[in-house]
């Protein structure tokens, strides 16, 4: 396992899939969810930065968006965004930028809509701003089919997705790991060494405060979790 590159163009292959991805100079804006697909993301951009000497022409900037409800997974981000200045101190890595929103709030309720919200201010606050986000691929539908949970099965999409996209509020946003799933994943989180402590400390659940015991344990039972399971091994 190892990142080829093609002048500015990084490859890493494995589990029979491919993520190839090059990152402009300038101010990078990385989401990190506090999840395992973004916190490989993070380490993967800081490792580009400094297998190529790019420290000096890419300023990278943490990112995180949270409901109030579920704070637990700001302090797994900030432990990963402080686990990334002790591995790549000569990576220009700004504070984390964090934006609360409100669950019970008609405007910012929707995840979506709060992110939307965040990076337009992140847009407007460095004008130059690149977007990256870690959104995967799902797993093959005879996977999720296997899997005792109901109703997802439909949730495959076959085509290959565009890593580029502009939102509507005008942010150019960059999504390298849109056609690799989890597996992907995994094997990445080896590669970049990081610390097994996340596979279990990383919040993936998406169930409620009544089926996690006030978000502290995954459910077991969502869809995320078993993705996180087929992947990583573990709930």
């Amino acid at each position: 396992m190892k990142l080829v590159y093609d002048d500015r163009v990084a490859t890493y292959k494995d589990v029979g899939q491919e993520v190839s991805f090059s990152i402009p100079d300038g101010i990078l804006g990385v989401a990190v969810s506090g999840g395992l697909d973004s916190t490989a993301l993070a380490y993967l951009i800081c490792r580009y930065i400094t297998d190529l000497k790019l420290e000096d022409k890419i300023k990278v900037i943490p990112v995180h968006s949270v409901a109030k409800q579920l704070s637990n997974s700001l302090s797994i981000t900030q432990s990963i965004v402080e686990d990334l200045y002790k591995k790549y101190t000569n990576v220009n890595i700004s504070d984390l930028e964090v934006f609360f929103y409100d669950m019970n709030n008609t405007e910012t309720s929707e995840k979506s809509k709060a992110h939307s919200i965040f990076y337009k201010s992140l847009y407007d606050k460095y004008k130059n701003f690149v977007l990256v986000t870690a959104l995967t691929a799902l797993p093959p539908k005879s996977v999720v089919k296997s899997w005792p949970i109901p109703g997802y099965d439909e949730r495959r999409v076959d085509n290959i997705r565009d890593v580029n996209q502009y939102r509507d509020n005008g942010v150019y946003e960059y999504k390298p790991f849109i056609n690799i799933n989890k597996k992907m994943i995994a094997s990445l989180h080896k590669f970049l060494n990081i610390d097994k402590e996340y596979i279990t400390k990383t919040w993936t659940c998406t169930y409620f405060a009544k089926d996690t015991k006030t978000f502290t344990e995954p459910c077991g039972n969502c869809y995320h979790c078993w993705e996180k399971k087929w992947a990583f091994g573990s709930f």
